[in-house]
């Protein structure tokens, strides 16, 4: 969450929804041994302040 603020450079106003798919990838190998590269996708929806995440197909 924090580098996806970082990145695409949104305040602490904006939600980030994180996708149940990606979380299933990032826990996938347990706590211990997470992937070390995940290609994802953000949309930010300005209006409504909100910022959707989720693996890049």
């Amino acid at each position: 969450e924090a580098e996806v603020r970082r990145r695409m450079r949104l305040d602490d106003e904006y939600i980030i929804r994180i996708d149940p798919e990606l979380n299933e990838l990032i826990w996938s190998r347990g706590a211990g041994n997470p992937p070390r590269v995940l290609r994802i996708y953000v949309r930010v929806d300005r209006e409504e302040k909100v910022a959707n995440v989720g693996p890049s197909r």
